[in-house]
């Protein structure tokens, strides 16, 4: 079940980086499954929110979601997490933080729920991704074979 968290600008500001590598995850996983469908993406994320409460115990369970499609989307996005997390190699860069994750997942929850009109089959959300990340639909349209 979603937060009613709101999201100031200044939320935005720092997460838009880690909110983009999400949504990329989601849209890259929606080309190679593309029978997933809204209920898939917000398993995902519910899925790394329960991985990542486990997580901040102390505990490293993982609480996978149902499904080949929505289970994939989650190896998918814990993967990049895992290599976020890590020491940073340089500097200036720090490893993000499982109470930041859970922020951004939370986020990436409600974003679904208010997208998606919560049919089975529904993609609305995903479409609604696809509108804000330019870069994955252009991908996604190279694939397409024209006569």
């Amino acid at each position: 079940m979603p937060s009613n968290r709101r999201f100031d600008e200044r939320f935005f500001y720092q997460n838009a980086p880690l909110i983009a590598t999400f949504a990329e995850s989601v849209l890259e996983e929606r080309a190679d499954s593309p029978s997933m469908v809204d209920g898939d993406a917000s398993e995902a994320f519910a899925a790394l929110v329960a991985t990542f409460k486990t997580l901040s115990t102390g505990l490293y369970y993982e609480t996978l979601p149902e499904g080949p499609v929505a289970t994939a989307l989650f190896r998918r996005m814990k993967s990049q997490l895992d290599d976020l997390m890590e020491p940073p190699l340089e500097p200036d860069r720090r490893a993000l933080r499982v109470s930041e994750a859970q922020e951004v997942l939370d986020f990436m929850i409600q974003t679904s729920h208010f997208h998606s009109n919560g049919r089975p089959k529904s993609r609305q959300y995903l479409d609604w991704l696809r509108t804000m990340v330019p870069e994955a639909a252009e991908q996604e349209q190279s694939r397409l074979i024209v006569p």
